[in-house]
């Protein structure tokens, strides 16, 4: 759905469209809150719950180094998202990928990491049983 922006907006109005806020610099609305990014719990066994956002981010640490990803409420019509994955100290990480995760080379990311970095996946469904995931990002 369009949003109407205020047609006469002073410096520093802001104004809110399908949880995203912008605010007005004078000559163009500028994003400055995004509310459907998910942080998705550092714990092991984590879950990318499809109803939480668009965007999830899973922070890895020296304590989380092992981790089995999981998928809840994949929506049946097609969607795309976004997994950032962040390794916050040098340590060597292993992610167990759902089983819905289709890599795109037929092949997941190189995996252990060892170090500190992210991994960026775009992940595409067009069905609620495969998710095709595309590597997007690796400065691991």
């Amino acid at each position: 759905m369009a949003h109407d922006f205020p047609n006469s907006p002073s410096v520093g109005d802001t104004t809110t469209a399908n949880g995203i806020t912008y605010r007005w610099d004078g000559s163009s609305w500028n994003v400055i809150t995004e509310s459907v990014r998910n942080v998705v719990d550092t714990m092991s066994g984590s879950t990318i719950d499809y109803n939480a956002g668009t965007y999830h981010v899973l922070d890895l640490d020296s304590g989380t180094t092992s981790v089995t990803l999981t998928v809840s409420n994949l929506p049946s019509t097609s969607e795309k998202h976004t997994l950032q994955v962040n390794f916050t100290s040098a340590a060597t990480y292993s992610i167990t990928w759902p089983s819905e995760f289709e890599f795109n080379t037929n092949a997941a990311p190189t995996l252990p990491i060892s170090g500190t970095g992210s991994l960026i996946l775009e992940l595409y469904n067009s069905d609620n049983t495969t998710i095709y995931a595309t590597e997007k990002f690796n400065n691991s």
